[in-house]
């Protein structure tokens, strides 16, 4: 079943949030070690 363009789109936009806040998790782990 193919998805909407909003869906392909919310998709990305939580993959791009996700992305963020790993890095900055990451960056914050870096920083406190």
């Amino acid at each position: 079943m193919a998805k909407t363009l909003s869906d392909i789109k919310r998709s990305l936009d939580d993959i791009l949030t996700e992305t963020v806040e790993l890095t900055f998790d990451d960056a914050a782990s870096s920083v406190a070690y």
